[in-house]
Order: structure tokens, then sequence, then C-alpha cells
């Protein structure tokens, strides 16, 4: 081989380097909203799951301390707490808070189609025991039973993020459903805990 016919390597050239930034560029536009959906519908079913968590931990607590337990809605400051009352199941020993996720509140959607488990009312928090501090409260008896007012025996709480929704259904017995919103109607997810 002669030095003349030998080819150097030098590197990319700028055209090389400009088409594989714009390709980059392309496959980014198309999965960047698919990433952010994704993290807006994991949190919702996160926000979800902390809902069936808080009122599954109220019941226990209820069963095992042998007193009433609550679970209040604190729905300014996005947040779920488990009321501990001392023996006379009237004062407030301490309330512990989980909030919710980035970007979730107690919202449901303004067109709503079928509601879940027959659940007729609006509002965020349907058919719950009482209130604290303003805010809406759901007792269970020493037994782990939901103490439920006259009307209907669900109570249903409703989570969104602007675009998506889900709902907690609790019956008269403690039986709690997951819901999802979808194409004008609420869709039961099957997580279903006793």
């Amino acid at each position: 081989m002669s030095d003349g016919t030998a080819k150097k390597e030098q590197g990319f050239t700028v055209l090389e380097i400009t088409l594989v930034v714009v390709i980059a560029g392309v496959a980014l536009a198309f999965a960047v909203p698919s990433i952010a959906n994704a993290m807006r519908q994991y949190r919702l079913n996160m926000g979800m799951r902390q809902t069936i968590d808080i009122l599954n931990r109220a019941k226990t607590e209820a069963v095992a301390q042998s007193r009433q337990v609550g679970v209040v809605i604190d729905p300014g400051g996005r947040r779920l707490g488990v009321v501990f009352y001392q023996n006379d199941a009237v004062t407030v020993d301490r309330t512990e808070f989980v909030p919710l996720p980035d970007g979730v509140s107690f919202e449901r959607p303004a067109q709503e189609g079928a509601a879940p488990e027959g659940v007729t009312t609006s509002g965020y928090i349907t058919h719950y025991s009482g209130t604290l501090d303003g805010n809406p409260l759901q007792t269970f008896t020493a037994r782990g039973f939901p103490r439920v007012n006259a009307g209907p025996d669900v109570v249903s709480i409703f989570l969104g993020n602007g675009r998506d929704y889900r709902a907690v259904t609790m019956s008269s017995v403690g039986g709690i459903r997951s819901y999802r919103y979808a194409e004008q109607a609420w869709v039961n997810t099957r997580a279903r805990t006793y």
C-alpha cells in the first residue's frame, strides 16, 4: 500500500453528528410524553394503594387496640391520617398522616358515568361517619367495622391528577374495592381486601 492510497480515519463528520442528534431528538420527542403519562399513572395508583393501606391499617388497629380508630382526610394538605382515640372513644390521642404522592389530590371527574358500587352523590368522599377539625372522618369500631350513617352504606374516596381518576370504596362490613375511571365509566381494578 502506498501513502497516497491509504485513507486515514479522523473521526465523525459534522453531518454524521448532526444526523445522530436529530434522530435522538425525534426519539425523545416521542418518549417524553409516554414517560410523563406513565409517571402520572404510577403516582395515582400509588395514592390509591396508600388509601387502601390506610383504611386497612385503621381497621387492624381498631381490633388490635380494642377501641375506636378513624381515618381522616385532609384535602387542603393532600393527606390521609389514622386517628387514634383514647379509651373514651372521643378524645383524640394522636393522628398519623401520610401525604398523597405529588400531583395527586382528592377529586372526581367533572362529568362522570356510572358510579362505582352504586355511589351516586358528588364530592371527593361520600357517606363518611363524621368530621374531625372540619375534615371528613371515617371511624371504625373496636371490632374493625366502619361506622355508617343512615343511607347508602358505601364509603367512597376519590383521587385524581386532573386527567385520570381512581376510587376506593368500602362497604358497611369493611370490604374494600378499587376502581379506575375509563371511558366515562368506573372499572373495577379487582383490588379487594377484607
